[in-house]
């Protein structure tokens, strides 16, 4: 868990790609905080496009999930998507 963490301080995106791959490849993604973890990563990283398909693959995502991809959208000025996903 403490490497999703560090990945969201990193700026090494082939790493976080890899851990991505790895936490599907286990069955993590299921897990909300693993989730959240590579929204956060993906997000500090400017791919919004691949934090949203992340977003939109789980099958029922808590309000923590909601609330980081929304305010993803709204730090990124991108208002109408933020308001368009609430």
């Amino acid at each position: 868990m403490y490497l999703l963490k560090a990945l969201v301080c990193g700026k090494n995106v082939n790493e976080g790609e890899e851990v991505h791959a790895s936490v599907v490849r286990t069955g993590f993604p299921s897990s909300e905080f693993v989730s959240g973890a590579l929204l956060g990563f993906y997000v500090a990283n400017g791919f919004i496009g691949e934090a949203r398909q992340l977003f939109d693959e789980m099958p029922q995502p808590g309000l923590v999930l909601w609330t980081l991809m929304i305010r993803a959208y709204v730090c990124l000025t991108l208002p109408g998507e933020a308001m368009e996903l609430f």
